[in-house]
């Protein structure tokens, strides 16, 4: 049996008057217009390669195993964000910075409620927004908020020198 509109008593049909609608309407716009405002993150563009030097005043963190400094890969809105990470004497990883739980950055300088970072007893990299960890691979560590894991792409680094390059093109 079919049913449509027209054998469905007009009191059972939802009322929607022009008021009504242009009240919805109006919320709707509102809350679609603060959107660019919270501090999501956008979908950004893999395949940048980048060098880095330790001895820099932008990576100087790095000289300290367990430190970690955020760079992007790339310019303007695609640019890719990542966190280097000092594992090791002879290490450094790169990871997304986007958590994809809430599409948040993790960069270390920001105000996190609970603190980014990397947990170098732990070998995790920390989420601060809403606790989700990553192992040294970018699995997500069981009991984290975040249903998925992060890219960890590959670095060449020299120790003797403190140069490195990451190249994100390669995930590991």
């Amino acid at each position: 049996m079919s049913c449509d509109h027209k054998s469905v008593p007009p009191c059972l049909l939802p009322a929607i008057t022009r008021r009504r609608f242009l009240k919805q309407t109006a919320i709707t716009s509102a809350a679609v217009a603060t959107l660019p405002a919270c501090e999501f993150a956008e979908s950004f563009v893999q395949g940048q390669a980048f060098e880095f030097d330790i001895n820099s005043a932008t990576f100087d963190a790095l000289q300290t195993v367990g430190q970690a400094v955020a760079f992007d890969a790339g310019e303007g809105e695609t640019a890719l964000k990542v966190i280097l990470v000092r594992v090791s004497d002879d290490e450094v990883a790169a990871f997304d910075r986007i958590c994809p739980h809430a599409n948040l950055d993790m960069d270390p300088e920001l105000a996190a409620p609970l603190g980014n970072e990397w947990l170098q007893e732990e070998q995790q990299l920390k989420c601060g927004w809403h606790n989700s960890k990553f192992d040294i691979n970018g699995d997500v560590v069981p009991g984290s908020p975040s249903a998925d894991g992060i890219n960890r792409y590959k670095v060449e680094f020299d120790p003797a020198t403190g140069v490195g390059q990451c190249d994100t093109s390669e995930v590991v």
